[in-house]
């Protein structure tokens, strides 16, 4: 194989990549929306897209790393040299091809973590909006309860009367 067919696989890799990391964050502002619509069921079919898709990307992340250490070392390169140095050694079409789909690629996974941050904070908000209106409700739930052998315990739900006159 040579090079220039070794720097085309890495480019398909790439563009695959991208592509599969665009559909996930479609599918993120879909779940996004089942979440501020409290739509469950709707929520459980993006979660099981989501996860087909993790594992998709997760496969051509392996095939990406294979294929581009496969031309690192075609061109004779260690793993102390960059991806730009790579990139001086390719011709110029390779090489403006692969850097274009390089900043894809980070833009891409820019996206997608963007999108998980914004629902990982409305939920960590609405969790936390929740459980101090629950701390407020029931003051009796406060502490953390011990069992005799040190394991956290529940908090009983039945109430109970302290008699004082003894």
């Amino acid at each position: 194989m040579s090079v220039k067919t070794v720097a085309i696989e890495v480019c398909d890799v790439i563009r695959a990549q991208i592509m599969t990391l665009e559909t996930i964050a479609a599918e993120h502002s879909r779940l996004q929306e089942a979440v501020l619509n409290r739509d469950w069921e709707s929520l459980e079919e993006q979660i099981q897209a989501l996860q087909g898709r993790a594992k998709d990307a997760g496969t051509l992340e392996e095939q990406r790393k294979a294929t581009y250490g496969r031309l690192r070392q075609m061109l004779g390169l260690g793993p102390e040299e960059s991806f730009f140095e790579l990139l001086c050694l390719l011709d110029e079409e390779e090489r403006a091809e692969l850097a274009s789909l390089y900043r894809g690629l980070k833009i891409a996974v820019m996206r997608v973590a963007s999108a998980n941050g914004g629902l990982e904070a409305y939920v960590q908000s609405s969790t936390e909006t929740i459980q101090a209106v629950l701390k407020e409700l029931y003051p009796e739930r406060k502490g953390t309860i011990y069992s005799r052998t040190g394991r956290i315990q529940r908090h009983d739900d039945r109430a109970f009367v302290v008699n004082q006159s003894l």
